[in-house]
């Protein structure tokens, strides 16, 4: 599908992001730590329409006082603490 460039940025953005994250974690892996590191990340407020964001269900964007501009993703990782595929 066309994407504008702004979208393709953002694209292109985060899966240099992935990447590095891959990186990051086979390292930890390769040097016998990853069962016992927390990883966490976490993002500013809601998704920007700008960006062309999809929010779901989730009304408004970013700068709005609404469900879509407030709420934040954040992923945790700790094998030896946590099972995965959990939400809180």
């Amino acid at each position: 599908p066309h994407l504008d460039k702004k979208r393709a940025i953002l694209l292109a953005m985060l899966e240099h992001l992935d990447n590095g994250v891959g990186a990051v974690v086979k390292k930890l892996k390769g040097e016998g730590v990853w069962d016992n590191t927390l990883l966490f990340f976490l993002t500013d407020n809601g998704g920007s329409k700008a960006m062309q964001a999809n929010n779901g269900q989730l009304r408004a964007f970013k700068g709005s006082l609404y469900e879509g501009g407030i709420r934040t993703p954040w992923i945790v990782s700790w094998p030896a603490k946590f099972k995965g595929g959990r939400n809180f």
